[in-house]
């Protein structure tokens, strides 16, 4: 051990050996690693934005699926007229009874 690190020491007195290593091989490896993590994160967010979208998609289509019947349904009474006035009730009669049992009270605004 002391006979390499005297051999080190006469070929490069001043230590520049770990920083001219430092320069070659270090810093490429985090320029070349930085650059890849980069490309990495921007294809996994446009790949997750696009999922994202598409599933927003397929929801909003399955919703306008299970929903449509009952729009259906619901336009099927408008559109035939015979099932539209057999539908039609008249309330007004039935209020005019309901309001002849009820007992007349003035209303009270001053509690």
């Amino acid at each position: 051990m002391e006979f390499h690190q005297r051999t080190l020491s006469a070929v490069d007195p001043s230590g520049k050996t770990d920083t001219r290593f430092a320069c070659i091989i270090v810093i490429p490896f985090v320029i070349i690693g930085g650059t890849l993590s980069w490309l990495y994160m921007d294809s996994n967010q446009s790949m997750i934005v696009d999922v994202a979208v598409e599933n927003n998609k397929q929801i909003i289509r399955n919703i306008e699926k299970s929903l449509h019947p009952v729009l259906q349904l619901s336009i099927y009474p408008v559109q035939d007229k015979t099932l539209f006035q057999m539908m039609h009730k008249d309330y007004s009669s039935r209020f005019d009874r309901l309001r002849r049992h009820l007992p007349k009270q003035e209303p009270d605004y001053h509690r």
